[in-house]
């Protein structure tokens, strides 16, 4: 779990950053990362899209290693660590749905649209909340399953999320 909550940070700083320089929160004057991207031109072979992606992927990545080789092999683990390892293989979906056109889920494999991304998003959610016993963690799944369902285009369902994200999570009461 640890190395997952590692990877999540490692990604979100090259997505946050990336994303800030594309949009104009941000004047990109004197960094190291692509000056193109207050234009905003962002190329497919630009090295820091490339490793926007490769972040994005080593999450998938880790989180499917996770579930597939390290829950069957560890005798301890729990619904909880299944769930945790969904949330980050969904958040991985997710991301690819919202910053590219199209990615592909594995080495060499078919490239898949943003749909087809944040449907897996939703596939994942939908399976880790029943096994996810924290309210708050509960709440934190449907509120990224309010997001895949927005980038769909399913205005209800999103809604639906996050209005019972909003009216039972402790997380807005604090």
């Amino acid at each position: 779990r640890q190395g997952l909550q590692r990877q999540v940070a490692l990604t979100l700083d090259q997505v946050v950053g990336g994303t800030e320089i594309v949009s104009d929160n941000y004047f990109n004057n004197r960094t190291l990362s692509s000056k193109v991207f207050d234009i905003p031109q962002i190329d497919y072979f630009d090295l820091d899209v490339d490793n926007m992606q490769r972040a994005v992927h080593r999450l998938r990545e880790m989180a499917d290693y996770g579930l597939q080789t390290v829950l069957p092999a560890d005798t301890a683990s729990t619904d909880v660590d299944k769930a945790d390892m969904l949330f980050y293989k969904a958040y991985a979906h997710l991301l690819a749905g919202e910053l590219f056109v199209g990615l592909p889920v594995m080495a060499k494999g078919k490239v898949l649209s943003p749909t087809e991304h944040f449907n897996l998003a939703v596939a994942a959610l939908k399976e880790a909340v029943p096994l996810q016993s924290d309210v708050i963690e509960v709440a934190t799944y449907q509120l990224l399953m309010a997001r895949a369902y927005y980038g769909l285009g399913d205005k209800e369902a999103a809604s639906l999320q996050a209005t019972f994200v909003k009216a039972h999570s402790t997380l807005l009461k604090q």
